[in-house]
């Protein structure tokens, strides 16, 4: 089929030859919608994020006893450890060690540049406005 369209595309004048070039250029090609290439992408971050925060993952466990180091998340974002906590209790122990020195000797042991350490409170799910944990009254309801 594509040597018939040479074929004719030969047999044309120049100026349809043109017309048929442009034709050609201007229609959109089929676009692949399929989740392969975001997919290979993704794979391809995640295996990067986990090959960088793997070495992490062995200083950190070799400093921070192991009660606080199993309830933690680390992740690496722009030169800052980001760690995530799970309760304020880890929180506050993991701080008083890290201003105790452990925070530079994370920094000097690993292979990764590291800027800084943050501690983030790790919540399970977002709660929703109004829900039970709403406690506050409204100021204009005088019904009570």
């Amino acid at each position: 089929m594509d040597s018939d369209r040479r074929a004719a595309r030969d047999r044309m004048t120049p100026a349809a030859r043109r017309l048929e070039l442009l034709r050609a250029r201007r229609t959109s090609q089929g676009r692949d919608t399929s989740l392969a290439p975001s997919m290979a992408g993704l794979r391809r971050h995640l295996e990067k994020q986990a090959s960088q925060t793997d070495p992490l993952r062995q200083t950190f466990d070799s400093l921070v006893p192991t009660e606080l180091a199993s309830r933690c998340k680390i992740r690496l974002d722009k030169g800052v450890l980001r760690v995530g906590v799970a309760d304020s209790s880890i929180r506050y122990a993991l701080d008083r060690l890290l201003r105790a020195g452990v925070r530079d000797q994370i920094i000097r042991q690993s292979q990764i540049p590291i800027r800084d350490i943050k501690l983030e409170a790790r919540t399970s799910r977002p709660r929703r406005a109004g829900g039970r944990a709403s406690t506050t009254r409204s100021t204009n309801d005088r019904s009570s």
